[in-house]
């Protein structure tokens, strides 16, 4: 499925997750652009998304779509001048702790 495809997917998705607020970071090319409480929802697998609760977006926002037998998630985001959908990608991240990483980015989620 192509990966806009997938992010819309995922969006519609959300609908259905557990949505509350959380702490987020948001961190993209050594820039921060989240860091503190933000909506999020989280499905049943796992995927969650930051900056959004699935109904309403703020400027930047990002989900992470993880892939439990490979042990990575993909990841998408708003674009550093932010936007209405997550068509920017990430790229493979791996779990540390809260947060799933990879050499440019930085996505963190907790209660």
């Amino acid at each position: 499925m192509p990966r806009l495809l997938l992010a819309a997917a995922f969006l519609l998705a959300a609908h259905t997750a557990h949505a509350f607020t959380g702490k987020c970071v948001l961190q993209v090319d050594g820039k921060t652009y989240l860091n503190g409480p933000c909506p999020m929802s989280v499905e049943k697998g796992g995927d969650f998304t930051i900056g959004t609760d699935g109904t309403k977006a703020g400027k930047y926002f990002a989900m992470v779509s993880i892939d439990k037998a490979a042990g990575t998630a993909d990841g998408w985001w708003s674009g550093p001048d932010g936007g209405t959908h997550a068509h920017d990608p990430l790229g493979t991240l791996t779990r540390q702790g809260a947060c799933w990483v990879n050499e440019r980015a930085k996505v963190c989620a907790t209660r």
